[in-house]
């Protein structure tokens, strides 16, 4: 592919595409987007183009078995030195909210997240584990930090932290290309 203007590539961007990005989605009709295409078929550019690579709630689509893939071929894109931001639900949230019995599922559902419908506890966790049935929001794989750092290292990243600490919902994860 001819070298993009931007130098900053968003994978999945959806219906919220971040400024400043060039935006990749396998959905053709997705807001802004600009090139088409599934991850897991590879990235359309060349070897260390990207100074950064963001990938909020894409992990999780990906089967986990191919996961690892996708970690490697963000890091082949970006530059030496440059930064992945991802964002994910987070697993040991999901495991915690499964052993509750008082209801802490209700505090983080409310009028701003599509799970304020949920009726109970099995359905705002059978949400976050599996998606719905939109189109490509099913959920495939489920990280916690740390298993998420385990990934990251191995695959070429290094300087790992979790951000956001506010959302016991989300993992927020940062991290450098080796």
């Amino acid at each position: 592919m001819d070298k993009p203007e931007m130098d900053k590539l968003e994978i999945g961007s959806g219906s919220h595409p971040a400024p400043g990005h060039l935006h990749f989605d396998a959905d053709p009709n997705a807001k802004c987007v600009e090139v088409v295409g599934n991850v897991l078929d590879g990235l359309p550019f060349d070897d260390n183009t990207f100074i950064e690579v963001r990938a909020c709630h894409v992990l999780e689509h990906i089967i986990w078995t191919r996961g690892e893939e996708v970690l490697r071929e963000i890091c082949r894109v970006l530059k030496p030195g440059g930064k992945i931001d991802l964002a994910l639900p987070n697993l040991a949230y999901v495991v915690e909210i499964w052993s509750d019995n008082v209801g802490k599922w209700k505090e983080t559902s409310g009028p701003s997240q599509p799970l304020d419908a949920a009726k109970d506890k099995w359905e705002y966790m059978n949400h976050i584990l599996y998606g719905t049935d939109a189109f490509m929001n099913n959920h495939k794989a489920c990280y916690t930090f740390e298993s998420l750092r385990k990934r990251l290292k191995r695959n070429g990243f290094k300087n790992i932290e979790r951000g956001n600490r506010d959302s016991v919902q989300h993992l927020r994860v940062f991290a450098t290309k080796k």
